[in-house]
């Protein structure tokens, strides 16, 4: 697999939920399902870095629900799975958490899963495009301003003349 662990929850969470539900459904049929820790949603602080000085400050606060489930096998197994998504659902963190337990052990059913993961990732690289083209189209070129200031400055016309000059 050449896609990060940490990538798998954000290229699954682009895919329609009900797709991932049913999914996780099918994937957690032979195993039993222990919440290592209630589903929780709430509110999380969006924290940036200033690009000038590297100062952290926050943006605002996003949606957060968060997972962290464990699949047991009839035999006593355990696979850990976990999800953090900006989302207010938490039936869909724990399908995602599930999905994460199944593609991090190999569990059956794996390869589908990563198929979907390559497919997310595809989806968020077509979205980066267009967003780089939209960053692209709106980027000023200021050198052309400068140009103009300078021209401005050097000029001898009546705009470079004193005011006081034109009265009559």
């Amino acid at each position: 697999m050449s896609i990060p662990r940490s990538q798998w929850t954000r290229a699954l969470a682009v895919l329609p939920e009900k797709v991932i539900a049913s999914l996780a459904a099918d994937s957690r049929a032979d195993y039993e399902l222990f919440q290592k820790s209630l589903p929780q949603e709430g509110l999380g602080l969006f924290r940036m870095i200033d690009g000038a000085r590297q100062d952290h400050f926050y943006l605002g606060e996003i949606p957060l629900t968060c997972a962290h489930i464990e699949l047991r096998s009839p035999g006593g197994d355990g696979y850990s799975g976990a999800a953090q998504i900006m989302n207010v659902t938490p039936d869909h963190a724990v399908a995602l958490a599930v999905c994460d337990a199944v593609l991090a052990h190999r569990l059956p059913g794996w390869q589908t899963m990563y198929d979907l993961v390559v497919s997310g990732m595809e989806i968020l690289k077509r979205r980066e495009q267009v967003r780089s083209a939209m960053v692209q189209r709106t980027r000023v070129n200021f050198s052309q301003l400068e140009q103009m200031e300078a021209l401005d400055e050097n000029s001898t016309g009546p705009a470079a003349a004193d005011p006081a000059e034109n009265i009559p």
